[in-house]
């Protein structure tokens, strides 16, 4: 499932288009599930800023952002604006990522 996300993002940016992934379920999931979608968001991400040079990455979900941010071993933020309440553009700070020196922004619940 990762492979074909990936080969859709892929195909997205090539094309200059802007890309949202996310997940789609009609029944809740258990926090065993939960937390491999995190992880497998999270490897799709840092996949992705391997491969390009994105500028921004916005995230949604607190669970959700918590993956992200530890896929992408993010060691600090900075931030640079309020985009709206509760939802801070970000610089990131993560020497060891492909996420280092983008911008992020992360929106719980």
């Amino acid at each position: 499932m990762a492979e074909a996300a990936l080969a859709a993002i892929r195909a997205a940016l090539a094309g200059k288009q802007s890309v949202v992934l996310h997940t789609q379920s009609a029944r809740r999931v258990d926090s065993q599930q939960a937390a491999g979608l995190g992880a497998a968001l999270g490897a799709i991400v840092n996949q992705c800023l391997a491969e390009t040079r994105l500028g921004r990455v916005i995230v949604a979900g607190g669970d959700t952002s918590g993956a992200i941010a530890g896929a992408l071993r993010i060691e600090s933020m900075r931030m640079i604006a309020e985009l709206t309440r509760g939802a801070p553009l970000v610089r990131v700070d993560a020497p060891s990522s492909p996420a280092d020196g983008i911008e992020m922004v992360f929106k719980g619940g």
